[in-house]
């Protein structure tokens, strides 16, 4: 990282360069898409306050620790690391959304209650549901 890397974070200039950015870009993670705590991430240190938009990527606070991770654990660029760890973040999430797709349930709405619609109204904990369906010799 720079020298000069937390003062121009912190600086008015990248307040700006922000702002500029989200009124071009949607405010949504790279990684998972969640649109809560998004940050910028630079991928690249090369530009450093003259930035272009390509060096910036939009990760929420989770998917940017996981970069870093990637980046600490691989070596190497940060770059590559960022773009590594976004291939590993976004495949997760879409076997995620496979799964529920074909009808995997998740620990936590096994049992349910749903409405006409399909959508869930009370969930009950699977492990009580599964308790009640054993039998005791």
């Amino acid at each position: 990282m720079p020298a000069n890397y937390d003062r121009y974070i912190n600086s008015g200039a990248w307040e700006e360069r922000k702002i500029a950015y989200y009124a071009k870009y949607e405010r949504k993670c790279t990684g998972c898409g969640a649109t809560e705590d998004v940050d910028l991430h630079h991928h690249t240190y090369e530009r450093l306050g003259a930035e272009l938009d390509t060096d910036l990527v939009p990760v929420c606070e989770s998917c940017h620790a996981t970069i870093h991770r990637f980046h600490e654990e691989q070596g190497g660029s940060l770059s590559a690391a960022t773009f590594d760890a976004l291939r590993f973040l976004t495949d997760k999430q879409e076997s995620r959304t496979r799964a529920q797709s074909q009808g995997f349930v998740p620990r936590n709405q096994r049992g349910a209650k749903r409405d006409n619609s399909g959508r869930v109204i009370s969930t009950t904990d699977w492990r009580e549901e599964a308790m009640r369906n054993v039998r005791f010799r």
